[in-house]
């Protein structure tokens, strides 16, 4: 029952009842009254358990939202990493002296455990040089050559 709805039935009850006694001597407003105060100690405790309630599922709800968001995040992160980790590779064997830029085409692709170089160099030495820079940047990712070694580039 709702507070306001309580004092409309306290002064229904109290203007209905003025000028009323019961077997104690006490007025019908008096004995209204009491009856009305107890009704709305009973709705405050109903509602407060009730707001009790209510606040319990919503922190499990958002509790249940926020670890379907963690795996949802969790996975972006695993795509952040994997990209980040294949920026660092590309940049190592894109700063490196040792690989001639003009003649080779090194493609870099990553996932969760692994990193994967394909695409065309002049030298093994160069090919080596990829596959160094890769290990080194990779992190506990194995890297997998299948870059082709061609002296005619």
């Amino acid at each position: 029952m709702k507070p306001y709805h309580v004092l409309i039935l306290f002064s229904v009850f109290s203007v209905s009842l003025v000028g009323c006694s019961n077997k104690e001597g006490e007025t019908a407003s008096e004995n209204a009254g009491s009856t009305m105060a107890q009704k709305s100690e009973n709705a405050g405790s109903t509602m407060a358990q009730k707001s009790e309630n209510a606040g319990s599922t919503m922190a499990q709800k958002s509790e249940n939202a926020a670890q379907e968001t963690g795996k949802t995040a969790g996975g972006a992160m695993g795509s952040v990493t994997n990209t980040g980790v294949t920026a660092k590779i590309k940049n190592a064997i894109n700063l490196s002296k040792l690989i001639d830029h003009k003649t080779s085409t090194i493609n870099v692709d990553t996932t969760d455990d692994k990193v994967v170089l394909r695409g065309g160099v002049a030298t093994q030495k160069e090919a080596q040089e990829a596959i160094r820079l890769a290990k080194l940047n990779a992190g506990t990712r194995t890297v997998v050559n299948q870059l082709k070694v061609s002296n005619k580039m």
